[in-house]
């Protein structure tokens, strides 16, 4: 059986992390390596992982001095992976049971794909299932489709090759995975979805990036396509002070913003469809950068 590593960056989630280590642990794909990178908790998350390190020696707990990002975290659990494939996973999220299983076994029966994702619940902070994402299967709809969105979430399963060709996550925060899948594809590896198997739940809660990077990850999408675009296959065009300065954004902005986004979660547990819509619209008409996004949503589905 071919070892799995799969990486969990957390910091603060002392509510959700066990039911997230428990979803591991619990696979019915049992050769894999957990590597936990604690970012300096301060909420009781650290105890936490060690009482299940002690009984679990798949367990591998690293712990930051000081709070480092999740780029830092991810990078240094990339140094410490042993396994044929690398996998991700977040503190506060949920997967599937069968989530390693599936994934490796497609892989191993379609080795012409380098990185798999597959299709996803959203739920809220008390585990409410809010909706479905379903992520596209072809790779040439990825490619099409790729500007506007990125084609696979961050939870994905990749060869270890993949890695060691495109190199470590680069510090463009809030983008960072979605970098590297341009990177990806810019030196030629094939990325697919499981379309059809939702095997992982994302928890949307106050504290998450979904919640706290808003506009500025917005900003930072339209860079790192921008950067792809100029990038030749190898080149490292990146720039933190033109990033910084691509994201900068009002005070002004940032509270149309996050207005627009409230009633954008709104939205997505609203049942009724013409309550639906009303919050949708008034989700497009509060913000700029909120209707750019929801553009780049709309160009999406009509694409697929």
């Amino acid at each position: 059986m071919k070892l799995i590593s799969i990486l969990m960056p957390v910091y603060n989630v002392k509510e959700y992390i066990g039911e997230a280590i428990e979803s591991i642990l619990n696979q019915t794909y049992k050769n894999f390596e957990l590597i936990i990178i604690d970012d300096a908790s301060s909420d009781g998350t650290t105890l936490m992982i060690e009482s299940y390190a002690k009984k679990d020696s798949r367990i591998i707990h690293l712990k930051n001095q000081k709070n480092e990002k999740i780029v830092s975290s991810l990078n240094k659990g990339l140094d410490r992976a042993k396994g044929d494939y690398i996998c991700r996973m977040d503190g506060d999220d949920i997967s599937e049971l069968d989530r390693l299983e599936k994934k490796i076994d497609y892989m191993e029966r379609n080795p012409e794909i380098d990185i798999l994702g597959c299709s996803v619940y959203t739920i809220n902070q008390n585990g409410k299932e809010l909706g479905k994402n379903t992520l596209l299967e072809d790779f040439k709809t990825i490619k099409k489709t790729i500007k506007y969105s990125s084609p696979i979430l961050h939870i994905w399963m990749a060869k270890k090759e993949v890695y060691d060709t495109v190199g470590k996550y680069r510090n463009i925060s809030y983008v960072e995975d979605y970098d590297f899948l341009l990177r990806s594809i810019k030196h030629g590896f094939i990325l697919s979805n499981l379309e059809d198997y939702y095997g992982y739940r994302v928890r949307i809660r106050e504290g998450n990036t979904q919640s706290t990077a808003g506009i500025y990850q917005r900003k930072a999408h339209r860079y790192c396509y921008d950067l792809y675009l100029k990038e030749k296959t190898g080149e490292d065009l990146f720039s933190e002070s033109k990033f910084k300065k691509a994201i900068e954004s009002t005070e002004k902005e940032i509270k149309k913003y996050m207005t627009s986004s409230d009633f954008l979660l709104r939205a997505i547990a609203e049942k009724n469809k013409i309550k639906k819509m009303y919050l949708l619209t008034r989700a497009y008409c509060s913000s700029s950068e909120q209707r750019k996004y929801l553009n780049r949503r709309i160009l999406y589905r009509l694409k697929t």
